[in-house]
């Protein structure tokens, strides 16, 4: 998304710097600011979560009117021994 703002968030100083580093204009770091009240203050027009878990619903929360949550992390339980052998025919 050419022109974007990013906002990064993370659990880690190390991971924040991380995050600036390779481009993030601002961070948040969740485990001491409230994630979705300083989220909202950007307005996210679209929130790129691939862990989701816990914190998925306060990122969505924060999303702009009419924003975009696009989903594709798939928990490594959701898949079972059965589906993995039955996979490799």
């Amino acid at each position: 998304m050419l022109g974007a703002r990013v906002v990064a968030a993370a659990s880690s100083p190390e991971k924040l710097a991380f995050c600036k580093e390779n481009g993030a204009d601002e961070v948040i770091d969740y485990t001491k600011e409230d994630l979705k009240e300083r989220a909202k203050a950007f307005a996210p027009n679209v929130i790129f979560d691939p862990v989701g878990g816990a914190f998925a619903e306060q990122a969505l929360r924060a999303i702009a009117w009419e924003g975009r949550y696009p989903s594709w992390s798939a928990s490594r339980r959701a898949t079972s021994r059965r589906s993995r052998s039955t996979s490799r025919s």
